[in-house]
Order: structure tokens, then sequence, then C-alpha cells
């Protein structure tokens, strides 16, 4: 009998909970969102894509000003949810070489794509010099 009681008590406030949590998802979405414009679609080829309008029109409030290196778009993950990137790796990342670059790339990358590596790691600058000149790439680039 406690069981019966207890799990009709509680079912209403679950639902009210979950309606709850939808209701702020869409008010936040409507009113304070500011990444209405965001890339759709762009994994697994993220960091070669051919500039757009799309890109431009995703670029974060207040970001215009910043320098180009700085500036960061909003693109939608793997999981759907909408994050912000940085804008020199959306189609320029083959062309990355500095270790440093390409270890903060390949974060920014796995948080997006949910891939430790995206499928043209090998044509990355640094990676294809490193394996020219026979360089030992750094722990977590290997």
């Amino acid at each position: 009998m406690f069981a019966f009681v207890f799990i009709a008590f509680l079912n209403p406030i679950v639902f009210v909970y979950e309606l709850w949590n939808q209701s702020l998802v869409w008010v936040h979405d409507k009113y304070f969102a500011h990444n209405r414009n965001a890339v759709v679609g762009v994994c697994p080829l993220l960091g070669t894509l051919p500039p757009s309008e799309d890109i431009n029109n995703a670029l974060m409030d207040g970001h215009e000003t910043q320098p180009e290196r700085s500036r960061r778009i909003w693109v939608e993950d793997h999981t759907g949810r909408r994050v912000h990137y940085a804008k020199p790796f959306v189609s320029d990342a083959k062309n990355i070489d500095r270790p440093g670059e390409l270890k903060w790339f390949l974060e920014e990358y796995k948080l997006t794509c949910g891939l430790d590596r995206p499928p043209y790691y090998e044509e990355i600058a640094y990676i294809k010099n490193a394996r020219a000149n026979g360089i030992e790439l750094p722990k977590g680039l290997e």
C-alpha cells in the first residue's frame, strides 16, 4: 500500500519537473540564446568547411570587433547542442603548424564532434612535417 501511495505521489512531481525543464529550455532558446544562427551538420569535416555566409552569420555576438584568431562561432555538436567553436578552426585546420594550436584544435574537435581525430588528420601541416622529418609527436598528438 505504501509503495502505491508513494508512486502515485511521485509521478506528478516527476511530470511537473520535466515540464518545468522543458519550459526553461524553450524560454532560454527563444529569448536569451544568442546562438540562433548555428552552423548545422558540420561533423566530421569540421576544419575543412569552405567559407560561407552561414559561417559568417553564426559569429557570436560581440565578436565582430575581435581579432580574427579570437573569434568564435556557434555550431551544432554531435549531440544536437549548440556550442561555440573557434572560427579559425572551421575552415583552416589543415594549415595548423604548431603543436599547441593542434592540441587546442583536437580538444575543440573532440568536444564538438565526439571523435578523437578528424578524417583528414594526416593532412594537417604539423603532422605531415613531423612524419616527413621523423620528429616524434608530443604526447596527446600521436
